[in-house]
């Protein structure tokens, strides 16, 4: 008797004989959209009976009874979903009804083109496809494979169209061992037409797809990093979306031939034009084989499937590795670690090229394998530069045990060195953190941190932001694994503790104004609805007089930071600030800025446009002026009331706090702006690369430059700058505006030329100086801020006192959610992004009778990897096998910079020449594929599928 092998010479996906009808009890859940690994999601459940009747090589008919459905609605509490008892792990199932007479109308099935009838309704059409789905087994590339694969086991990939596009998927075929049939079979058939033609073995078909690398199809969803395509406005990564399908197959038969006894699948998509549905959870169990009876009557309800391109095939003889030694891994693990790290702190010094972002990154991933000991061990074995290094790629780990490794090592440093550190972790934990088992240890951390009070306020602010992401606003965060049923906890844990510490610290008369600036951002950066009762009386200056800290207030009080809900009562409190003619200037600006925000109504700007003739406040009437005829360009409601109610003409702004340019249009808006929202410089003297990092700094790496307030801007910090600036220079009637566009176009220029060589974008290069270089400055500065007799040999003195050894290393990619480790598969996708930045710089002075030379050694560095993968993590061990694509970028530039001022001529020069020339400047830029490898099961987790029991504890996902 004719019988196929999977992968044989029919050239069809089903492994079936004809004239054969094959009995499986199909289960599955479908949902509308995309659902989490979360407890609150709405999805049906059902399971049925589904007769495939085998006609020809190439056709079947199909034919779904007994269809049963189950509910769940309703949304699942997060107290209730760690229970035994909640909607997952039982259910009421019941027959379905209103449709039952078109849901098991009987289909034909034809493998060739991809072509399903419109007629069909859409639920109907898609179950249809993920029942075909289940059923697809891929083409062998060679002849004679069918002896091949039972012979040798192997693992192969191939590109194969699904419902979602093209993809590459992973196979591998083992045997399955007489101990293991009872985690894999089926109950016994009720009746097998078969039983005399098929040998008595079993084989185990594993099958993994690599959505990621999918052509025509969904970017990975990554919780905030911006993808090729994906829009800007997608502020919470939710836009695009993607998983990958998983699963196995159970074959019965031996080289002469095979059929499928039970399948298992979880993941599928089906994007059917406007609509997305996804079918998790599905199962095939064969329950009889008969001989074929009478053809379905199908009468044009015909459905084709084209299945896999053999042009496209991609075959490899990889091993499955299914004798992995865990302890062995961890010894591997540290092993490197010990070893890479002393190698990367050579080549700090020495300036040699070396992959600093993808072996920090791998061992951040790595570190989810290793225990406290493990770790400890790592530690004792390094010092200096390669310590410091392995701190660093732990606070991108983002792990339990790694952070609170972290924080009991950080807790009581003094060295500058750990000091470092403590802002790369504190940087890091904001966008890297993965559980909220870390929210509460972290929270307490930062709230007895007794260090610099510079690192102090970093870490205030950050874990503010950490609590937004995690907790109060998590967009998109909960899906998380583990962390979805925690979020609840976690928004009632950060505002019930941490908010009423900020507020305690912001309510404090003793403490100074930068320490109370300091708690004002942080509630800036805590998005809830529960600090409007803390800000308002600052609002409203009924409780705090101080200019910065109420700015910062109405700074908070944003759309984007705010629920809609509270709209209203905003703008009305907003109002109240902006009617107030006493009030102070920059208070009326600011609120009439966050007015803006929130997208105000035409009557609003018809009541703006009145109050232009009005307002005994010029530079407010220019503003506001301004910003009718700026906005009218592209919103229809100040279009309007600037042709209805002429507001009055604007004159210059330049009087106004912020403006760069005397003599300016109406273009200078865009600059007003943008200093108005990020500098908070009342005299507007110095650019933002200054003006604004010179505050708190490191901003954009954790919190929106908006949120920035600083603490230097009373009258004397300006009049500082200007006498220095003026000693420095020789002109004792220079003012700060007549340098300040050649300034800003020097510093553009060189971000250009950086640009252009490093193909790295402007911005992220400007980003990278101030957190490095301009951040280095400030520590001197407040000890000048005294000082009015500061001359340029003062300057130069601090140029020649330099000496950077400052290494950053920030992971800004994302891990999707694994919607697999329902049923124990745990296979997910990732965009990562791994940066190191390095700064090593040592500088002398000398005098030269007028002359004053200061000499800077620099090595700048700059290694930046951006992987695109699909891990499968084997489970109980969670080590990842990996697929994707690696791009690297690197920069290495070794420098000698020369500064001479002469204090007759008062003539200033730089030079820039390679410092070693037998180190010269290194750049590089290539690409590496790497091929995926198939997932290990255990059958313990397997198991666990019967009645849809699901698995809520596991290894942490990495």
């Amino acid at each position: 008797m004719r019988i196929l092998l999977i992968l044989g010479m029919m050239g069809w996906s089903a492994a079936l004989q004809p004239g054969f009808e094959y009995t499986y009890r199909y289960r599955g859940r479908v949902a509308l959209g995309i659902p989490s690994i979360s407890s609150q999601v709405s999805v049906f459940a059902f399971y049925c009976d589904a007769k495939v009747q085998v006609l020809e090589s190439k056709e079947l008919n199909i034919q779904f009874s007994n269809f049963f459905k189950g509910d769940m609605n309703e949304r699942v509490t997060c107290e209730d979903s760690m229970t035994q008892s909640d909607g997952y792990s039982q259910m009421e199932f019941e027959p379905i009804s209103g449709i039952k007479d078109i849901l098991e109308k009987p289909f034909g099935l034809r493998w060739t083109g991809l072509y399903v009838p419109d007629s069909d309704s859409m639920w109907i059409r898609n179950l249809r496809r993920a029942f075909v789905h289940m059923l697809h087994i891929p083409r062998a590339k060679t002849p004679d494979f069918g002896e091949t694969l039972m012979a040798n086991y192997p693992s192969f990939s191939k590109m194969e169209v699904h419902p979602l596009g093209e993809c590459p998927s992973r196979y591998t075929v083992t045997p399955l061992k007489e101990h293991l049939l009872k985690y894999y079979l089926p109950p016994p058939l009720e009746n097998d037409a078969q039983a005399d033609d098929l040998q008595n073995d079993y084989w185990r078909l594993s099958k993994s797809v690599d959505f990621d690398n999918c052509t025509d199809t969904v970017s990975s969803h990554t919780f905030g990093t911006m993808l090729p395509g994906k829009s800007d406005n997608d502020k919470c990564g939710e836009d695009y979306v993607s998983t990958a399908t998983t699963g196995f197959y159970v074959m019965k038969g031996g080289p002469g031939g095979v059929r499928l006894e039970k399948a298992v699948q979880e993941g599928t998509y089906i994007i059917d034009h406007d609509d997305v549905q996804t079918y998790t959870n599905q199962t095939l169990d064969l329950r009889s084989v008969d001989p074929a009876g009478a053809p379905f009557d199908v009468s044009g309800s015909f459905y084709g499937f084209r299945q896999e391109i053999d042009a496209n095939i991609l075959q490899s003889d990889m091993s499955t590795e299914s004798n992995i030694n865990k302890d062995k891994s961890i010894q591997d693990i540290k092993v490197f670690a010990i070893a890479k790290f002393k190698e990367a702190a050579d080549a700090l010094s020495n300036g040699q090229p070396f992959n600093f972002a993808e072996d920090m990154e791998a061992l951040s991933e790595s570190a989810g394998l290793l225990d406290k000991d493990a770790l400890q061990e790592i530690y004792d074995n390094l010092f200096g530069d390669a310590r410091s290094l392995f701190m660093k790629a732990l606070t991108a780990s983002g792990l339990e045990t790694p952070y609170l490794f972290l924080m009991e090592k950080l807790k009581n440093a003094l060295d500058p060195v750990n000091h470092a550190n403590q802002i790369d972790f504190f940087l890091n934990a904001v966008q890297n953190t993965k559980t909220t088992k870390l929210i509460e240890p972290m929270m307490n951390f930062v709230m007895n941190y007794n260090g610099p009070d510079f690192i102090r306020g970093l870490a205030i602010v950050n874990f503010a932001t950490l609590a937004t992401r995690m907790c109060t606003k998590p967009c998109g965060r909960q899906y998380l694994g583990e962390t979805g049923c925690q979020v609840d906890s976690c928004k009632r844990l950060v505002e019930d503790t941490y908010l009423p510490w900020l507020a305690q610290g912001l309510d404090d008369e003793l403490k100074i104004p930068w320490e109370r600036m300091v708690f004002m951002m942080a509630i800036y950066n805590f998005n809830s609805e529960k600090i409007l009762p803390i800000i308002r009386p600052y609002v409203s200056g009924a409780r705090n007089a101080d200019i910065q800290l109420r700015v910062s207030a109405i700074y908070a009080l944003r759309k984007d930071d705010m629920p809609s809900s509270t709209r209203n009562e905003i703008l009305q409190c907003l109002m109240t600030v902006f009617d107030n003619y006493q009030e102070h200037y920059r208070i009326r600006e600011a609120a009439f800025g966050v007015m803006l925000h929130w997208d105000p109504e035409p009557s609003w700007w018809h009541y703006m446009a009145l109050n232009t003739w009005r307002d005994p406040n010029n530079n407010l009437v220019s503003l506001v002026s301004n910003t009718i005829y700026t906005f009218k360009e592209y919103r229809p409601a100040a279009k309007r009331v600037a042709a209805l109610t002429k507001p009055v003409k604007p004159i210059s702004i330049s009087k106004s706090f912020l403006a760069y340019n005397k003599d300016g249009n109406n273009d200078d808006i865009m600059r007003y702006w943008y200093e108005f929202f990020i500098s908070g410089n009342d005299k507007g003297i110095f650019p933002h690369m200054v003006s604004a990092y010179l505050r708190l700094g490191l901003a954009d790496t954790n919190f929106d430059a908006f949120k920035i307030m600083g603490h230097f801007d009373d009258s004397e910090w300006q009049q500082l700058f200007q006498k220095a600036f003026a000693n420095l220079f020789g002109k004792k009637d220079w003012s700060p505006s007549d340098y300040l566009d050649k300034v800003k176009g020097y510093y553009q220029d060189i971000l250009a030329k950086l640009e252009m060589e490093t193909k790295e974008p402007a911005k992220n290069i400007d980003e990278f100086l101030h957190m490095t270089l301009f951040n280095n400055l400030q520590v001197p500065i407040p000890k000048l801020h005294a000082n009015e007799n500061i001359d340029w040999r003062m300057y130069m003195y601090l140029f020649g006192n330099i000496n950077v050894n400052r290494q950053f290393f920030i992971n800004s990619g994302r891990i999707s959610h694994a919607y697999a480790t329902e049923v124990g598969l745990p296979y997910m996708t990732k965009y990562t992004q791994p940066m190191f930045f390095s700064l090593v710089s040592k500088s002398t002075v000398t005098e030269q009778e007028s002359k004053s030379i200061v000499d800077i050694q620099m090595t700048f560095r700059v290694d930046r990897l951006i992987q695109s993968s699909s891990h499968v993590l084997i489970p109980g061990m969670g080590r990842a096998m990996v697929s994707g694509v690696n791009k690297r970028q690197m920069l290495v530039l070794p420098y000698n910079i020369q500064i001479t001022y002469d204090e007759d001529t008062t003539e200033l020069t730089i030079e820039v020449a390679p410092n070693d020339l037998s180190v010269t400047e290194q750049f590089g830029m290539y690409n590496t594929p790497f091929t995926l490898r198939a997932p290990i099961v255990t059958p313990e987790r397997l198991s666990a599928l019967e009645d849809f029991e699901i698995i809520r504890s596991g290894p942490e996902v990495f």
